[in-house]
Protein backbone atom coordinates (compact mmCIF):
# COMPACT_ATOMS: atom_id res chain seq x y z
CA UNK A 1 0.00 0.00 0.00
CA UNK A 2 1.36 3.51 -0.67
CA UNK A 3 0.66 5.83 1.85
CA UNK A 4 1.82 9.38 2.15
CA UNK A 5 4.84 8.30 0.06
CA UNK A 6 5.54 5.65 1.25
CA UNK A 7 5.12 1.80 0.48
CA UNK A 8 3.92 -0.09 3.96
CA UNK A 9 1.48 -3.05 5.32
CA UNK A 10 -2.10 -2.47 5.28
CA UNK A 11 -1.70 -3.02 8.99
CA UNK A 12 0.43 -0.18 9.08
CA UNK A 13 -1.84 2.01 6.97
CA UNK A 14 -4.87 1.30 8.97
CA UNK A 15 -2.96 1.85 12.32
CA UNK A 16 -1.58 5.75 10.79
CA UNK A 17 -5.40 6.69 9.69
CA UNK A 18 -6.75 5.85 12.77
CA UNK A 19 -3.92 7.64 14.70
CA UNK A 20 -4.34 10.27 11.81
CA UNK A 21 -7.78 10.48 13.00
CA UNK A 22 -7.10 10.61 16.43
CA UNK A 23 -9.17 6.93 17.00
CA UNK A 24 -8.18 5.01 20.00
CA UNK A 25 -6.02 1.98 19.00
CA UNK A 26 -5.64 -1.65 20.20
CA UNK A 27 -2.54 -3.48 19.18
CA UNK A 28 -1.74 -7.32 20.24
CA UNK A 29 1.39 -8.69 18.73
CA UNK A 30 2.33 -12.56 19.19
CA UNK A 31 5.33 -13.41 20.46
CA UNK A 32 7.71 -15.24 17.99
CA UNK A 33 10.80 -15.74 17.02
CA UNK A 34 11.77 -14.05 13.80
CA UNK A 35 9.84 -11.58 12.02
CA UNK A 36 9.83 -9.73 8.47
CA UNK A 37 12.43 -6.66 8.75
CA UNK A 38 9.00 -4.21 7.93
CA UNK A 39 7.44 -5.61 10.78
CA UNK A 40 10.11 -5.19 12.72
CA UNK A 41 10.06 -1.72 11.40
CA UNK A 42 6.45 -1.34 12.06
CA UNK A 43 6.52 -2.61 15.96
CA UNK A 44 9.36 -0.18 16.47
CA UNK A 45 7.77 2.61 14.80
CA UNK A 46 4.37 2.34 17.19
CA UNK A 47 6.36 0.72 20.11
CA UNK A 48 7.25 4.66 20.58
CA UNK A 49 6.61 5.44 23.88
CA UNK A 50 7.29 9.34 23.61
CA UNK A 51 4.51 9.30 21.48
CA UNK A 52 2.05 7.52 23.62
CA UNK A 53 1.83 4.49 21.35
CA UNK A 54 2.68 0.70 23.09
CA UNK A 55 1.31 -2.63 21.99
CA UNK A 56 0.64 -5.77 24.15
CA UNK A 57 2.28 -8.86 23.44
CA UNK A 58 0.52 -12.30 23.56
CA UNK A 59 1.65 -15.84 23.92
CA UNK A 60 -1.48 -17.97 23.64
CA UNK A 61 -5.16 -17.63 22.47
CA UNK A 62 -6.81 -17.44 25.85
CA UNK A 63 -4.00 -14.56 26.64
CA UNK A 64 -5.27 -12.51 23.94
CA UNK A 65 -8.69 -13.23 24.74
CA UNK A 66 -8.00 -11.74 27.93
CA UNK A 67 -5.92 -8.65 26.81
CA UNK A 68 -8.89 -7.38 23.75
CA UNK A 69 -11.80 -8.39 27.05
CA UNK A 70 -9.77 -5.65 29.53
CA UNK A 71 -9.15 -2.82 26.94
CA UNK A 72 -12.48 -2.90 25.64
CA UNK A 73 -13.40 -2.74 28.71
CA UNK A 74 -11.29 0.57 29.99
CA UNK A 75 -12.33 1.96 25.96
CA UNK A 76 -16.00 1.80 27.47
CA UNK A 77 -15.68 2.99 30.65
CA UNK A 78 -13.60 6.33 29.20
CA UNK A 79 -16.49 6.56 26.52
CA UNK A 80 -19.08 6.24 29.15
CA UNK A 81 -17.22 8.84 31.43
CA UNK A 82 -16.95 11.55 28.84
CA UNK A 83 -21.04 11.19 27.88
CA UNK A 84 -21.97 11.39 31.55
CA UNK A 85 -25.04 10.03 33.22
CA UNK A 86 -28.06 10.10 30.79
Amino acid sequence: VEYEGRRISATHEEFATATKLGKPTLVYVKNVSNREKKAEEFLREIGDYDKGVKYQKFATLAELEEFISQDIAKLMAEVLNRVGPS
